[in-house]
């Protein structure tokens, strides 16, 4: 039966840090007297983005392009990289995630039951973010919402910090002339192009009960400040630097990307969100350690039977000490970052 499928917490951030194996997978950086911060102004215009990260074993290859998100809006990403690349490949490996669905019913039923599940994104009793943040908190919100949210729903009030959060940063970034970026869409078609499988490496879960999981949630406890805080002082420190990230993407700049990697702010609201009881129930506990598993299973295999194959990772995932590719690479891979 046809499902409607809610794309849920993509690309979640690495949790543990180790120890990088070796210095072949991010590019040596710059002393730091030779880096000069990038200009908040956002590029636009035809862009090529970065190189890609070469994993292979013996004669087969898996080319691993770096995604970024957010994206400069007025961007036109065209690489001939990457195109020759998924050209030449059998097999291209879709961006890891985590994917959440209704099942059962058919089309219809899921339109029924996703104003239901919408509802979970209220606070209970009437209550309103004055009364559940911190004093603090709430006094640098009503600063920013009208800088970013001049506009908004009255209702933004009654929304739980979770999702208030959210919905601040998504306006900042687009103030910033950012947007979501669009590449993985470009891959898949140029995949389908070329008549390629695409294989996915998500994690995915069905929801069944949607009235029942929609109640759970709602009544379900959640320590939300964490989130609420690491978003707002986001907001107040880092939009210049996602700017610079974006940017350094689009032109190609490892290097830059690699000094700009940092920390996942949003891990703190991803963390609220994925150990929910409700969440809990869909078998999604876990969601980052299991979802690595599962691209490094689907990308040992596609270099096992193919000569070539194209795979995405987002940036994180490559640049941090727990990357995917260092994971590769501690099993016997040779992985080389782009130049």
């Amino acid at each position: 039966m046809r499902a409607v499928t809610l794309v849920f917490l993509l690309a979640i951030a690495s949790a543990p840090v180790y120890a990088q194996p070796a210095a072949a997978i991010a590019p040596a950086a710059p002393p730091a007297s030779a880096i000069t911060d990038m200009d908040a102004v956002v590029v636009s215009g035809v862009q090529p983005g970065p190189g890609m990260w070469k994993v292979s074993k013996g004669d087969h290859v898996l080319w691993v392009l770096g995604v970024q998100s957010p994206l400069p809006k007025n961007m036109d990403w065209r690489s001939p990289d990457v195109e020759a690349a998924i050209a030449q490949s059998q097999e291209v490996l879709d961006q890891p995630g985590l994917r959440i669905g209704i099942s059962a019913g058919g089309i219809f039923k899921a339109m029924f039951a996703l104003p239901t599940l919408l509802k979970v994104q209220k606070l209970p009793d009437e209550q309103t973010l004055r009364d559940v943040l911190p004093a603090d908190l709430y006094a640098r919100w009503s600063l920013l919402k009208p800088r970013y949210l001049a506009n908004a729903n009255k209702d933004l009030e009654r929304w739980r910090p979770v999702f208030a959060a959210q919905g601040l940063y998504d306006a900042a970034i687009r103030q910033a002339g950012l947007e979501n970026g669009a590449v993985a869409a470009q891959v898949g078609k140029l995949a389908a192009a070329h008549k390629l499988e695409v294989t996915a490496t998500s994690l995915t879960a069905q929801i069944t009960k949607p009235k029942a999981l929609a109640k759970s949630f709602a009544r379900t406890p959640l320590d939300e400040v964490a989130c609420f805080r690491a978003t707002l002082d986001r907001l107040d420190s880092d939009v210049a630097t996602t700017v610079a990230r974006a940017n350094a993407w689009a032109v190609g700049d490892v290097v830059e990307m690699a000094r700009l990697a940092g920390h996942n702010d949003v891990q703190a609201c991803i963390k609220t969100i994925s150990e929910a009881e409700a969440m809990r129930s869909l078998g999604i506990d876990h969601a980052d350690s299991r979802m690595e598993a599962k691209w490094l299973e689907a990308a040992e295999s596609a270099l096992a039977r193919n000569p070539s194959s194209f795979a995405m990772l987002s940036v994180p995932h490559l640049l941090s000490a727990s990357s995917y590719l260092a994971r590769l690479q501690a099993k016997g891979y040779v992985v080389e970052a782009p130049q």
